[in-house]
């Protein structure tokens, strides 16, 4: 089984969390742009998908962000929406796409274990 979706906008890499002396917190561009690729994954995911296997997460995105921050950025987003946990997911692999607009194209795919 494999589900493919595109998050329109340029990518957002994970950042490192934030201290300050009223806590610790996720940079708003993080949470952006997890939010957006949790929102378009629920809205667009099969009412059959499984959230307890293992996965292979591909994403390409366009963009200069780290690969390795962008896939992190996506894997987090998809928790409890594609995946119970991001262990769950057993290969990862990213590429950057020159040209175009601004998207990060994310396919997830159930393997068969």
């Amino acid at each position: 089984m494999r589900f493919a979706f595109t998050v329109l906008g340029p990518a957002r890499g994970k950042q490192r969390p934030r201290v300050t002396s009223h806590g610790t917190y996720t940079p708003k561009q993080t949470r952006e742009y997890e939010r957006a690729v949790r929102g378009m994954a629920r809205l667009l995911r099969p009412h059959d998908w499984p959230l307890d296997r293992r996965y292979r997460l591909r994403v390409e995105f366009t963009g200069r962000c780290d690969a390795d921050n962008v896939v992190k950025a996506c894997a987090d987003a998809l928790q409890t929406v594609l995946y119970d946990n991001d262990r769950q997911v057993d290969e990862m692999s990213a590429a950057r796409v020159h040209g175009g607009d601004a998207r990060t194209q994310i396919t997830v795919e159930v393997l068969d274990v």
